[in-house]
C-alpha cells in the first residue's frame, strides 16, 4: 500500500512587488514548491513594524494562509528616526442606558474597527503610511471612561 500527500495548489508562487520604500534582499525558489524571500528597506528608511527574516510561500500557492482571498503585500518601510506625529481621538456618547462593562466592551470593539478600516483605507491610498502599525491595529490603546460615574476601561 502506497502513502503520499495530495496538495491543491492556488497557483505559482508569485513574487510580490517590494515593499513600498524597500528592495528584494534575495528572492527564491526551493524545490519548486516553496518560495522564499528576503526584504529589506532603503537607507534612511525602516519596516513600519517588527518583520520576519524571510516570508516564504508554502506548496499550496499562498504566502498569507491567514487571509487566502487577499493579495499579500510586503510590509511597507517607512521613514527612520523619531515619531513625528501622535494621534489623539475622542468623542463624547450620550448614553441613555446604564454604563456597563459590556457597554465599554462593545464600544471598543466598535472603535478598533473603524480604526481598522480608517488604516486599511489608508495604506491603500497612500502605501507606506499608516495609522497603526499592524493590520488588525492591536498596537492602538483605546480607554472608554465614564465621567459620570467611576467605570474607566482601557485596552
Amino acid at each position: 500500500m502506497c502513502h503520499f500527500n495530495v496538495y491543491l495548489r492556488k497557483g505559482n508562487c508569485k513574487t510580490p512587488e517590494p515593499p513600498f520604500g524597500g528592495t528584494y534582499l534575495v528572492c527564491h525558489d526551493v524545490n519548486n514548491f516553496y518560495k522564499r524571500c528576503m526584504v529589506k528597506c532603503n537607507d534612511g528608511k525602516a519596516f513600519l513594524r517588527p518583520v520576519p527574516k524571510f516570508f516564504s510561500c508554502g506548496p499550496i500557492g499562498l504566502w498569507n494562509t491567514d487571509s487566502p482571498m487577499t493579495t499579500f503585500k510586503f510590509p511597507p518601510c517607512g521613514d527612520s528616526g523619531t515619531v513625528k506625529k501622535h494621534l489623539l481621538f475622542g468623542w463624547d456618547f450620550d448614553l441613555a442606558d446604564a454604563f456597563t462593562a459590556d457597554k465599554a466592551n462593545e464600544m471598543k470593539e466598535q472603535l478598533r474597527q473603524k480604526f481598522v478600516y480608517w488604516n486599511t483605507n489608508l495604506t491603500t491610498l497612500h502605501p507606506g503610511t499608516a495609522f497603526c502599525a499592524y493590520v488588525n491595529c492591536s498596537d492602538v490603546s483605546i480607554t472608554v471612561t465614564n465621567h459620570k460615574g467611576q467605570f474607566p476601561h482601557q485596552d
